[in-house]
């Protein structure tokens, strides 16, 4: 079994991405019984859990085995060997107990620090699902047979039982512990804990007689106050939202695939869905928008929230955990185009965009925009087929490239010209104003526009990849069989190779800082930072799947990476998940503005946006726009949850 995590402790020399066995862990327990039901050759986690505080992580798996890890060292504090498939494990409130429960038909209780069983409730058949109250003092167990169990903890004895559905599947609990929901098969209930009385059956289907065991409710979720009713179905593709108080529907959220679990946020505003179209997704309840998506491949069949709801975990069918960070964004800027927007750029000093995109006339076009949502200029032109790059020279000229192809855009009088050909295999900085060719063996620079050549490299060198720092360095390529991989990066000004780096498998993207100190490279879904000239490796992390594009800030502090489609944003550092921009649409290019403060994303859906990702960034935009901080009342309409404070210290109080 291994858990994968995709976020970095604080410090980057403890960098991990895999929480895993441990060849000694802290402490095991070995719980005999008749070993039949398990299955060894299965470790898929079937649960993942965080302790109240977070500081722990707990998942549970067909072989049996549950695990206890310490976070962010990575510790295995404690593992438990039952004899039985596990269904479920969990941390009893408050006291961060570990909780099991499987085929065996127990639900036991763990004490972590001492490795010793502290409560055992046996219930009439195998246990899929279990929960507690908040204050840890009643236990709720749901039976294959779909019987619900409730016990008292502290005096180790059976409450009641309810009935149920025709199956069983799981349980949810509201967070003062009075109201329960249980995914049942043909129905998903809600029940109040207390007295047992029934408070709602829902269903998808017209009539539970018309449901078959392949579009039974497999996954249930209760929101924290108890008013709302989530729950997922096999071989549908919504995930329901239903309000408890007045019996009815409410929400349906829609994935390309069927739905397979759901849950609620820990202030009830966010539902988190996974489905079997190889995504988890988090969504905005009072909208319905998508605020956030990761990849899945294979699907997602458990999902949880943190205790404060910071973080999102899903769980994929290849035994793989994620772990997401993000915070919201804000997009301040808008740009319809009439084609799929492939390149972006920012003008040097900020103010101005552009977005490149195709004419209703099957011609490049090129919009030149100020940041604040303003359009300057629609610049059409022949030549080409579309737009590959876009470069800002200065806020004027903006150089456009096609294939081995460039064209010099005159901003102000809407002008385009051909730059002539340099045959050779091309590569150009990202600052746009130096071009180096590889034709025959040597490597030349050019200055753009005016391609006037600077210098050369002579000699047999390998393939060219990429020219960085204005023309100081060049990276290139070097396969030695059967598998070495590596990036030499030579100096321009030296003629000499300054650094080598060996790459732990075949290179599929590369990137360079703004001022060639830090070289990124990817393999995969793998990404590493290489400091220049030492080759010293900087951090390493792991994206949900291949990387497409890795984009550095200026200031070398934050990472972009997309990731079919998807934007996500890392600590320079760390390699920390920092952000991940909401799921808008299918993104195909995306830069920082000089200043790192803002995101500009091209998307296939024929849009631009310009997005403002940082949490301080929010917070300035926020104050920026109000007169006062709020006041009391307003607070606490809009931040119930929070203690009063004033966000805005530059502006005055309220009244």
């Amino acid at each position: 079994m291994t858990v994968r995590l995709n976020f970095s402790t604080s410090q980057d020399t403890n960098r991990w991405d895999f929480l895993a066995p441990d060849s000694q862990p802290g402490a095991r327990i070995e719980i005999s019984g008749d070993s039949r039901s398990v299955t060894s050759d299965n470790d898929s986690n079937v649960s993942v859990t965080f302790s109240s505080r977070g500081s722990l992580v707990a998942a549970g798996g067909r072989d049996g085995a549950a695990h206890v890890w310490s976070l962010p060292s990575g510790r295995e504090l404690l593992r438990v060997m039952h004899s039985a498939s596990l269904a479920q494990v969990m941390f009893r409130p408050p006291a961060d107990q570990l909780v099991t429960a499987g085929d065996d038909g127990h639900v036991r209780v763990f004490d972590i620090p001492r490795a010793a069983v502290v409560a055992d409730f046996r219930c009439p058949d195998k246990v899929v699902s279990v929960v507690f109250t908040p204050d840890g003092n009643v236990v709720a167990a749901l039976s294959a047979d779909g019987s619900i169990s409730v016990f008292d903890f502290v005096h180790g004895k059976l409450l009641r039982t309810m009935p149920g559905g025709e199956a069983a599947f799981n349980l949810a609990i509201s967070k003062d512990g009075r109201r329960l929901a249980a995914a049942g098969g043909d129905f998903a209930f809600a029940w109040d804990l207390t007295t047992g009385r029934q408070l709602l059956k829902a269903t998808h289907a017209a009539s539970s007689e018309t449901l078959t065991p392949q579009q039974w409710i497999v996954d249930a979720s209760i929101s924290p106050d108890g008013r709302f009713l989530a729950y997922a179905a096999r071989g549908h593709k919504l995930a329901h939202v239903s309000n408890i108080d007045i019996g009815r529907e409410v929400t349906e959220l829609k994935h390309d695939s069927a739905v397979a679990a759901v849950a609620f946020s820990a202030d009830g505003t966010k539902l988190g869905t996974g489905s079997y179209d190889s995504t988890a997704r988090v969504w905005e309840l009072s909208s319905g928008g998508e605020l956030e998506r990761i990849s899945h491949p294979g699907g997602a069949e458990v999902v949880a929230f943190n205790s404060t709801g910071s973080r999102f975990a899903a769980g994929g069918i290849g035994g793989s955990v994620s772990v997401s960070e993000t915070h919201r964004a804000d997009r301040p800027a808008y740009f319809d185009l009439p084609s799929a927007v492939r390149s972006v750029a920012f003008s040097p000093d900020g103010r101005r965009i552009a977005a490149g995109s195709v004419s209703i006339h099957n011609s490049p076009l090129v919009r030149i925009a100020e940041t604040g949502g303003k359009t300057l200029r629609d610049i059409e032109f022949h030549g080409a087929p579309s737009i590959d790059k876009l470069f800002f020279l200065n806020s004027d000229q903006v150089l456009a490239q096609w294939s081995d192809k460039f064209f010099l855009i005159g901003v102000e009088q809407s002008s385009v010209t051909p730059l002539p050909d340099v045959p050779g295999k091309k590569q150009i900085d990202p600052s746009g104003k130096v071009l180096a060719v590889q034709q025959n063996g040597v490597n030349k620079l050019y200055t753009l526009p005016g391609l006037q050549q600077t210098t050369s490299l002579p000699g047999s060198v390998p393939t060219l990849l990429r020219v960085a720092a204005e023309g100081k360095l060049l990276a290139f390529e070097k396969d030695i069989p059967p598998n070495q991989v590596f990036v030499e990066i030579w100096s321009i000004a030296s003629q000499a190779r300054v650094s080598r780096i060996q790459l732990p498998a075949e290179l599929t993207c590369l990137a360079f800082n703004s001022s060639g100190t830090v070289m990124y490279t990817a393999e995969g879904e793998d990404l590493q930072a290489w400091e220049i000239p030492s080759g010293k490796r900087r951090l390493s992390l792991r994206a949900s799947d291949d990387i497409d594009v890795i984009l550095p800030d200026p200031s070398s502090a934050f990472i972009t990476t997309i990731t079919h489609g998807q934007l996500t944003v890392w600590g320079g550092l760390t390699g920390s998940r920092l952000a991940q921009l909401p799921d808008s649409g299918y993104i195909r290019a995306a830069t920082f503005s000089p200043d790192g403060r803002y995101l500009l994303a091209g998307y296939d859906e024929r849009f631009a946006a310009l997005w403002l990702w940082r949490l301080g960034d929010l917070r300035d935009e926020a104050c920026g726009r109000l007169s006062r901080n709020l006041s009391h009342d307003e607070w606490a309409r809009w931040f119930p949850k929070q203690p009063y404070r004033q966000i805005c210290p530059n502006l005055p109080a309220a009244n």
